[in-house]
Order: C-alpha cells, then structure tokens, then sequence
C-alpha cells in the first residue's frame, strides 16, 4: 500500500475502531457485569455481616481467596469457606449451599477497607437508622 492510498474498512472494523475510540474518549466501561455486596454493622462494635461476597468467588477465586484470608477465613479443600479450621456460624451455609453471609471479627470499617484496597469494590451507598448504630454500605465492583 502506498503512502497516502486511501483505506477500505469494512463495516465491521469501522464500527469497532469507532466503539473503542468513543470508549476511550468518554471513558465508558465496556460491559462488565457488575457485582455488589452489602457490608453491615456497628461502626463501633467488632463484628459485621458481609452479604453476597460469594459470587466473587466463582469469577476471581484467587481475589477471592485473598480478600477471605485478610479477613481470618480460609477455603477448605472443598472450597467451602471455613473459620478457625470449622464452618462456624460465622459462615454458615444456607439452605440451598450457598455461603452468602459471612461475619468476620472485624470492624465494618476495616471489612469495607480489605474490600476497597483488595478486592477493588467502591463504596456506592450507605444508610444508617437513627435509633441504632447500625450502618449498612453497598459496594460495587
């Protein structure tokens, strides 16, 4: 092809260079499926729930397997969640399998920080009650 030669693209390539320039310009994401978890609790007591991290564990088990650890749990051989070598009731099953509450012995200010400086989640939404010190925060990653 000689410099200056004008350049047939087909309708395809045209489209895509043309979707990832707007991307890139606009800073748009691509389609990422979007995950939340909800962290909840006392800011002042040592203990929290941390609901619907699982899911992260069949799309980045090594992040997931990391964030678990910072946070005292383990993954059995089985790939069940455990807590001082049990299932204790800190991560209980639920009826259908699922590990979909955990309650680590942690703050919920320090849950919320191994989330956001680990695991890459933002903080979207918090609400609290006012006849209670209870704080529930939605993350998103």
């Amino acid at each position: 092809m000689k410099h200056g030669t004008p350049v047939l693209l087909s309708t395809v390539d045209f489209l895509s260079g043309l979707r990832r320039f707007i991307l890139k310009i606009f800073r748009v994401p691509t389609f990422i499926k979007a995950m939340y978890v909800c962290v909840k609790g006392d800011p002042q007591a040592s203990s929290c729930s941390i609901v619907g991290l699982d899911i992260l564990g069949t799309r980045h088990p090594k992040l997931f397997t990391h964030i678990l650890e910072r946070m005292g749990f383990s993954l059995n051989c089985s790939n069940v969640v455990i807590y001082g070598g049990v299932v204790s009731e800190r991560c209980q099953p639920d009826t259908a399998g699922r590990q979909f509450v955990l309650s680590p012995a942690l703050y919920p200010t320090d849950a919320l920080n191994i989330l956001v400086e680990t695991g890459g989640f933002r903080i979207i939404t918090s609400a609290g009650q006012p006849a209670t010190n209870i704080v529930v925060w939605t993350l998103e990653k």
